[in-house]
């Protein structure tokens, strides 16, 4: 699914992005917030408030690692569905306005080559 430039859209924990101009056949880039990870362990919104009283993120992109390994049954398979999903995954552009937890973001582009390629600044903490 492409985006445009100007098309505000909602993301949400652990959906697949793509930065514009980044490589279809790159790893996968999930984005993952602090609520959705706390969610399976405990209070969403007191590990988010827990998270800002610290000064950490609470929205950030994952990069899968580059891993080789051998041959397995089903390996081409999955294979192609990850390639699959990263093509057809939103393309983002830098300074695109995205909505993720209920919290309006702006996103910036750091490049394929970090493990976090796609930052998302806080409108209300970052300008």
């Amino acid at each position: 699914m492409n985006a445009t430039e100007n098309q505000l859209i909602t993301l949400k924990h652990g959906q697949t992005v793509r930065g514009a101009g980044f490589s279809k056949y790159a790893q996968r880039i999930t984005v993952k917030t602090v609520r959705g990870c706390a969610a399976k362990y405990g209070n969403p919104e007191e590990a988010y408030d827990r998270a800002i009283a610290n000064g950490h993120e609470t929205v950030w992109t994952y990069q899968d690692a580059a891993v080789l390994c051998a041959d397995y049954p089903g390996k081409a398979e999955a294979h192609a569905a990850k390639l699959k999903e990263i093509a057809e995954a939103v393309e983002l552009f830098d300074g695109q306005a995205v909505i993720i937890d209920g919290e309006k973001r702006i996103v910036r582009i750091a490049g394929e080559r970090f493990s976090d390629p796609i930052i998302f600044l806080n409108l209300n903490l970052d300008i």
